[in-house]
Parts: C-alpha cells; structure tokens; sequence
C-alpha cells in the first residue's frame, strides 16, 4: 500500500489526538471525569451492597458516603446504558454553555434527590444517575431559553421551551406509554413494562429549574448594574 496512505493516517490521528488534548479535554473535563467514575463503579465489586443508597445504613449506621456514591452507581448495563448516554450528551452541551452553573446544579441535586430519598425511599436501595441527568436537560434546555430570550431570538425561546413542557409532560406520564430505554431496546429497566412516574426525576427537574432562575436573575442584576455604571 502507499505510504503516502499511511503518512495522512498518521497525521490524521495526530490531528485529532491535539483537538482532543488541547480543546475538547479542557473545555470538557467535568464531564469525562463524571463519565469515567461512572463507567468505572460497574466494575467494583460489591457495588450494590456498599455505594448504593439505603436509608438505614446512611441514617442509622452511618454510612454517609453512600448519599455522594449512590448517583454514580448503577444496577445493571440497561440501567446504565441509558443514564450514561442522556448524562454525557446533556452534560457535554451543558459544561460548554455554563460550566459554572453545572457545578452549582450537581451538588444541589445530589441534596435536593437525597432530602427526596429521605422521605419517600426509606425502605428501597436506590442508585443511578437518572435523577441528575432529568435536572441536567432541563437546566441545558433553560439556559437555552435565557439565551434567546437575551437575543430577542424567538427560534432559540421557543424550541426550548416547547422541548421542556414535552420533557416534563412524559416524566409525569402524560406523553408516551414506554420508557426512552424501553422505546429504544423493546426492554424494560425496572423489569416493569410501560411508563413509570418517577418522582426524584421530578425533584431532578425542579433543581435545574431553580439553578436556571438563580442565574437568570443574576445575569440580569449584573446586567443592570453595567448600565448604571
């Protein structure tokens, strides 16, 4: 074969390699490195006895790791199959467009699902990244809105949040009869066919919402501000 076939290859990965090491690990990195725990914790051994959430063992035995570790942890590769796709394609757009407001939303959801677990889960073992990932493409998609709304632009207000009320009305099982994952493979997570109301994606929703208003307003405090001065 000709060289010349192997040189443009060899120049072609190289180019990629410095895109990857000099652009996209840098502008990403939350995101790969919430990627690569999460992959990795289905390989630990006994994740499901020691990371995943129980109300007994966090509140009575005093296993409070378990409320950091619980949300990077998943069951089984269906479970995780579909928590890793809907968390690495929202977080990626998301870390781009406000990496600050990620960082505020993901401790506040880790509080917010586990004040939720408190309450309503108190004898279930829980664990998955789902609760996240619901409040993470709501705060992309309303981050989205915002910016629209900053441009008078009616397509990029729009869209999003048409997108929301339909994201929003499917998690409250009134749009569509079957799970995204079940949709897609003809197989049920839970092992429960058709839709179920999960109500820690609701309290999910309801943070990215709330991050999203927090930094609206202050966008707008800071932007009156600018004018005054």
């Amino acid at each position: 074969m000709n060289t010349n076939f192997f040189v443009a290859l060899k120049l072609a990965i190289n180019t990629v390699w410095q895109h990857l090491r000099n652009s996209f690990i840098k502008e990403s990195w939350l995101t790969v490195s919430i990627a690569i725990v999460v992959f990795s914790t289905m390989f630990i051994p006994g994740r499901i006895e020691h990371l995943t959430f129980r109300y007994d063992l966090v509140f009575k035995h005093g296993e409070w790791w378990r409320i950091i570790t619980a949300p990077f942890v998943h069951f089984n590769w269906d479970h995780f199959s579909w928590n890793f796709i809907v968390m690495v394609a929202s977080s990626l757009v998301l870390e781009h467009l406000n990496r600050k407001a990620y960082l505020y939303y993901l401790p506040l959801a880790i509080i917010t699902t586990t004040i939720y677990k408190f309450y309503a889960e108190s004898s279930a073992t829980s664990a998955g990244f789902s609760n996240l990932a619901s409040g993470n493409f709501s705060l992309l998609l309303l981050l989205f809105f915002w910016e629209g709304i900053k441009r008078k632009d009616i397509y990029v207000t729009l869209i999003p949040m048409i997108m929301l009320i339909l994201f929003i009305g499917h998690e409250l099982g009134m749009i569509g009869e079957q799970t995204g994952w079940q949709f897609l493979s003809g197989r049920s997570i839970s092992e429960a066919p058709g839709k179920e109301i999960k109500p820690g994606h609701i309290v999910g929703i309801i943070t990215g919402i709330f991050i999203s208003l927090v930094f609206a307003l202050t966008q707008a405090i800071k932007t009156k501000h600018k004018q005054r001065h």
